[in-house]
């Protein structure tokens, strides 16, 4: 049943910041009679300043994404995002729940709800691709693409192996994030004599097309590749008909959380 605290709060408008905050405190309460093997009361594991400081944080967000980027979340789109959940939701009885404890309100349920994913999602899409927040990386990939291009040595350059025939299960960005990895340790940029290719990586077919378009010979090199966490490059060493064997550099982009808390400063 929907507390009298948020009945009222249903039709204030706007939204008051502590009636947002036990609205966002309400959700998560009707979220954790849901969590299997839960045994802690719930005040004693969420105390009333963790719904405080996330809805600051909220706040923050959707302010930023206005200032730094010139998006206002409109009524259209927190109808979009509630239709979305409705029919993306893998739990319908949490959710219902949830729309229970909101009083089944729609505006109330796209305000307490719907704002806060949006608000986080749309910021950091914007931020991810965004070329000022990482023209540092960015930079830095050039410089590597131009060294590849001049057959130097690129020093922070990986051997990779990767699987012509596209697979399902492995996604561009699930590659580049196991190559930004290993080039954090030991690297080596050419097999032992004798030792054979290790097992190819799978590509999936965004990646494949680049790749078949792009690395024709020996000594070619890519375009900088960007997905939202990093830059990459890479250079052809043999193509097999069934795998490429690349030179990869990859240069990570700016870390969200330590943007958006220069930001929030500012």
């Amino acid at each position: 049943m929907i507390a009298a605290f948020l009945l009222a709060a249903v039709a204030a408008r706007p939204l008051p910041f502590d009636a947002r905050v036990e609205a966002t405190r309400a959700l998560e309460r009707a979220r954790y009679r849901f969590v299997i093997g839960a045994t802690k009361p719930f005040d004693e594991l969420y105390a009333r300043k963790v719904f405080v400081d996330r809805v600051r944080r909220m706040l923050d967000e959707e302010r930023i994404l206005q200032r730094r980027f010139g998006v206002v979340i409109t009524p259209e789109m927190l109808d979009d995002e509630y239709k979305r959940i409705e029919v993306m939701t893998k739990d319908q009885d949490q959710w219902d729940a949830m729309k229970a404890v909101l009083g089944n309100d729609r505006s109330f349920i796209e305000e307490v709800v719907c704002r806060p994913l949006l608000a986080d999602r749309l910021l950091r899409v914007k931020f991810g691709f965004d070329q000022e927040i990482h023209a540092g990386p960015h930079q830095q990939a050039r410089a590597a693409r131009a060294l590849f291009l001049a057959g130097e040595k690129v020093p922070a350059a990986r051997r990779l192996v990767l699987d012509r025939a596209v697979r399902g299960g492995a996604t561009t960005e699930e590659m580049l994030e196991q190559s930004k990895k290993e080039a954090t340790g030991p690297r080596e940029t050419a097999p032992r004599a004798g030792k054979e290719e290790s097992l190819p990586r799978p590509v999936d077919s965004e990646m494949a097309r680049i790749l078949e378009r792009e690395l024709l010979k020996a000594g070619d090199v890519t375009t900088i590749l960007e997905d939202r966490e990093r830059f990459s490059v890479f250079r052809l060493i043999e193509l097999r008909p069934d795998r490429w064997i690349v030179q990869a550099v990859t240069f990570p982009k700016i870390e969200f959380d330590a943007w958006f808390d220069r930001e929030r400063k500012t």
